[in-house]
């Protein structure tokens, strides 16, 4: 384990060898944003946990969203960190064999969604194993609870991640036009046609929907 006076010297150890795993102040005024969001984009078997007031910030919002990074707002809950921090260790040697990260949380926010209480860290977990597979996700809930954040989470874990995503609402969707919307028009086909209109099923290609 080492511990880094300033971003600057944290940006330098990549250089040498990166990390496992860093846990970040991102709170802090020296931070060098833009440079660590690059790093985090490059080398992605990193996992990093940043530690936040929980006040809105753009940038590193977009990328918790794509879960490369997890949140830990203050004040911190001490077995939330040994958790992921233990999740983390137990699976080292599986993503080194592919290459590809393995996000476990336990923490206060996971790709779109808040909340570390007990139905919602089974839920990250749930995502988490779900995610890389290909398997047909039914995600139910009442009105207003989250399910497209759920299903946008589970967008940024599977393998069209970098492919479109797309959510319909299916209840607004008329009989009459239920057909051009999922399938698309061209101009002139029927009264009100202005434009050619590509239907969902055309813009989600190799990504993932929702309806």
């Amino acid at each position: 384990m080492f511990i880094f006076d300033t971003p600057t010297d944290l940006l330098r150890a990549f250089e040498l060898q990166p990390p496992d795993w860093v846990v970040l102040d991102i709170d802090l005024d020296t931070m060098c944003t833009e440079a660590i969001i690059r790093v985090m984009g490059e080398y992605r078997h990193t996992h990093w946990a940043l530690i936040s007031n929980g006040a809105p910030n753009p940038a590193w919002n977009a990328r918790v969203q794509d879960c490369a990074a997890t949140v830990f707002r203050r004040p911190l809950d001490g077995k939330s960190v040994q958790t992921l921090l233990i999740d983390r260790l137990d699976t080292r040697s599986v993503s080194h064999q592919t290459a590809i990260p393995v996000l476990k949380s336990q923490a206060n926010q996971y790709g779109y969604l808040l909340g570390s209480s007990e139905p919602m860290r089974l839920l990250y977990h749930r995502l988490q194993r779900l995610g890389p597979t290909d398997a047909n996700v039914l995600i139910v809930g009442a009105s207003g609870v989250g399910k497209e954040h759920v299903a946008k989470t589970l967008h940024s874990l599977s393998q069209q991640a970098a492919a479109p995503f797309m959510a319909i609402n299916c209840g607004a969707l008329s009989p009459e036009l239920i057909e051009s919307e999922l399938f698309g028009h061209v101009k002139g086909a029927f009264t009100g046609a202005h434009q050619d209109h590509q239907g969902i099923f055309y813009q989600a290609e190799g990504g993932n929907s929702i309806p």
